[in-house]
């Protein structure tokens, strides 16, 4: 998981960025309203086309002109039919709350609603893809992972090149990634 250790969390902490895209298209699918939000990748023409993998997600709903910031229900394809089915799903609103459905398409998220709320925000909080380090460049781009990590890099590189060169030896190179951990 991402936040496992604390080291990990710094370890990784410089490519964690929050994306919001108030823009989503609504639109009638069966019986549920959908809404389709699009994520920043790469053809998307977003700008920042840099997403890597989701780590939380949330959505702003109105329902009675009232906005809640809540979480959505992850869903994929074969469990898509059988939520919006299902009476008791938490993305049918009850007593003021509800979560939607949220399925991935290509470059979109797409998110059901059973129709008495809106979902006007889309809110993914996302590991980015890191720069691509080239010190042969005419101007060299920089790691842009935090500091106490260079030296693990390094390290990490230099091992697996020895032991491919010398011998390979799965084992080690294993346990040096353990006690990094």
């Amino acid at each position: 998981s991402f936040e496992q250790t604390q080291k990990r969390i710094d370890d990784l902490r410089t490519l964690v960025k929050v994306y919001s895209d108030p823009s989503g298209i609504a639109g009638s699918i069966d019986s549920t309203k959908g809404y389709t939000f699009q994520l920043p990748i790469e053809g998307s023409g977003l700008g920042d086309e840099d997403y890597w993998f989701a780590l939380a997600e949330e959505v702003t709903i109105t329902v009675d002109a009232v906005e809640t910031k809540v979480g959505v229900i992850e869903s994929t394809l074969d469990e898509y039919r059988f939520r919006v089915d299902d009476p008791f799903s938490e993305h049918i609103l009850h007593y003021g709350s509800a979560k939607p459905i949220r399925l991935f398409h290509g470059n979109s998220v797409e998110l059901i609603s059973d129709g008495n709320y809106t979902v006007d925000d889309y809110h993914l909080t996302y590991l980015r893809k890191p720069v691509d380090v080239d010190i042969s460049a005419e101007t060299p781009v920089d790691c842009d992972l935090p500091e106490h990590t260079h030296d693990e890099i390094v390290k990490l590189a230099v091992n697996m090149m020895l032991e491919n060169i010398e011998q390979p030896r799965y084992q080690t190179h294993m346990n040096e990634v353990n006690t990094m951990e």
